[in-house]
């Protein structure tokens, strides 16, 4: 059973994603979610002060990949939660969220209480008898004809950024079986599409045929969704239809001004360097600027000057 003491948030973050992550860890805090969170880092250099923020640690994907030979790299970053417990991080269940991402409301009272083994938190089931959905998910995922005598009439298809996870699901034989057919970037040649995405989507579809417990949600938005609600609601802690918004490629730019829901980025990036700035460990504020690249002290001066 799904409870508020037995998970830790795992974050995966790789390079341009910082100023994103700022924003997640201060809305994590800002709805009092107290839950321990690593944040798998694939190559970032300018991320300690993300550490500063109070049950926050920092694992490199180097120590963790000497766990194994998988070379979990890249889109395969958040595979590494798989083997978080034997490097003696050992929960009931796992809430994975990509970096790019930031909470509207508190998500836990949306599973606390609930048996499950996995819950999407972005998607739904596509009905393959529309052409589109169809071959959405090839391009997304993978084919679901291969294997199979029959075309499925439906498939589950989610977000691979944003899930809950049982520990008893972590199977690193299935992963080290299809580690091949795996890409760690964008590339779709091989059977696995968009690296995790399609390996996840297709480990969760066995597992949901088999009769796993799949919780189907669909609490996030995309950041390309504009007006979708009043961002005052979400300051006042009013706000629950959906439970993040997620900054895929498409609504990703520069500056934090240019992004839909603006004045949130802006809210949680001052939330953040509020946070930090209460850490004893920080002498002055100073501090915290050293540990930040010129890139995103540049973002915010820019932000501030001409938003």
């Amino acid at each position: 059973m799904f409870s508020t003491d037995n998970y830790c948030i795992v974050i995966s973050i790789g390079t341009n994603h910082t100023m994103y992550c700022r924003c997640l860890l201060s809305s994590i805090r800002y709805f009092g979610i107290k839950a321990p969170i690593y944040i798998l880092n694939d190559g970032n250099k300018h991320i300690e002060q993300l550490a500063r923020i109070s049950n926050v640690r920092v694992i490199d994907t180097k120590e963790i990949n000497k766990r194994h030979d998988l070379k979990l790299t890249g889109l395969l970053n958040k595979l590494n939660l798989y083997f978080l417990p034997e490097a003696g991080y050992a929960y009931d269940y796992y809430v994975h969220f990509d970096a790019d991402s930031f909470l509207l409301a508190n998500f836990e009272s949306k599973y606390a209480g609930k048996e499950f083994d996995f819950a999407m938190m972005q998607g739904g089931i596509l009905d393959f008898s529309d052409k589109e959905n169809l071959r959405i998910f090839n391009k997304y995922a993978y084919d679901p004809n291969v294997g199979r005598k029959e075309l499925l009439a439906s498939q589950i298809y989610f977000s691979s950024g944003h899930f809950i996870i049982n520990r008893k699901l972590l199977d690193k034989d299935h992963l080290r079986q299809h580690r091949k057919e795996i890409n760690t970037d964008f590339s779709t040649d091989t059977f696995f599409k968009f690296g995790d995405q399609g390996y996840l989507n297709f480990y969760i579809n066995e597992l949901n045929l088999k009769g796993n417990t799949i919780l189907i949600d669909d609490i996030g938005l995309y950041g390309k969704e504009p007006n979708m609600f009043d961002y005052k609601d979400v300051i006042n802690k009013k706000y629950d239809s959906k439970s993040f918004i997620h900054y895929t490629g498409p609504s990703r730019y520069a500056f934090l001004f240019q992004h839909n829901y603006p004045e949130l980025l802006k809210f949680y990036t001052k939330l953040f360097y509020k946070y930090i700035s209460k850490n004893p460990s920080i002498r002055r504020a100073k501090d915290a600027i050293a540990e930040t690249s010129i890139k995103d002290i540049y973002r915010l001066v820019r932000y501030h000057l001409f938003k």
